[in-house]
């Protein structure tokens, strides 16, 4: 019987892991379109509530990992679940579209996250490896 090591996966294991990663990535971000379609556009308090819940949920805590060494090496060694460009090709007009709009404290959340997120993938420098 052969054995496998944990860090073994199967045939296709890596694309259909990058693809569920690229649908949650979708769907999370797709609804938080809507959410400010619905805001901006329709007046709807709820859905500013929620976009506004989440901004500034998800934005400290994107700056939090990104102040630790520890918590950007285990997000950075995942991977992103999409390319930089497509990510901050939502991000930053989503942050434009609001300040247009006067969201200036749920942009401000979303600047965060985008910050977090930038600082997390970017290249090691020297400050993150240990002195000794």
């Amino acid at each position: 019987m052969e054995k496998t090591s944990p860090q073994s996966r199967p045939i296709g294991g890596d694309f259909l892991d990058r693809f569920v990663r690229l649908v949650r990535w979708t769907i999370i971000n797709g609804l938080l379109a809507w959410c400010a379609w619905e805001a901006v556009g329709n007046e709807s308090v709820g859905a500013g509530r929620v976009l506004a819940f989440t901004a500034w949920l998800f934005g400290p805590l994107a700056i939090l990992c990104a102040c630790s060494p520890d918590a950007r090496k285990k997000i950075a060694a995942k991977g992103r679940s999409v390319p930089a460009w497509l990510s901050h090709g939502y991000g930053i007009p989503m942050i434009a579209i609001l300040v247009w709009n006067g969201w200036w404290m749920t942009a401000i959340g979303m600047l965060l996250m985008e910050i977090g997120e930038a600082t997390v993938y970017s290249e090691p420098n020297a400050q993150d490896e240990p002195r000794r």
